[in-house]
């Protein structure tokens, strides 16, 4: 199973949140992307054994944006790390359809455990 990870502008939380996944999820592949210009594009193809898109969000700005793509990630769990607590910026993540949100300030596990459950669903599917 594929994941792919958006983590642009927070590219040390980025590089941590893969080795949290890579420590806790073995198995599991993760393609990172720094450009929302380049994950568009990604998204716009086919998405072979991708199973889930974590977004990394580094502002209120960057989530607007994805909202703006919302129609491509239809057939895609979407695990999003927002950039702060605060109540607009939630709600404005949830129009995401979210399978699971987490703040940029937590301690990442509770990512990697999700992106485990999933995985272990997905086996169980097949």
């Amino acid at each position: 199973m594929k994941t792919i990870l958006y983590a642009n502008g927070i590219k040390d939380t980025g590089e941590r949140l893969e080795n949290i996944i890579q420590a806790r999820v073995p198995g599991m592949q993760v393609e990172t992307y720094n450009s929302i210009e380049l994950l568009f594009q990604i998204l716009r193809r086919p998405l072979n054994n991708v199973s889930v898109i974590i977004l990394l969000v580094a502002s209120k700005d960057e989530l607007v944006q994805f909202n703006v793509m919302n129609p491509l990630f239809d057939n895609i769990r979407v695990i999003l790390i927002l950039p702060d607590r605060n109540k607009d910026t939630l709600a404005l993540g949830l129009k995401l359809k979210t399978s699971f949100v987490s703040y940029i300030d937590s301690n990442l596990q509770d990512v990697a455990s999700v992106l485990g459950q999933i995985l272990k669903k997905t086996k169980e599917i097949k």
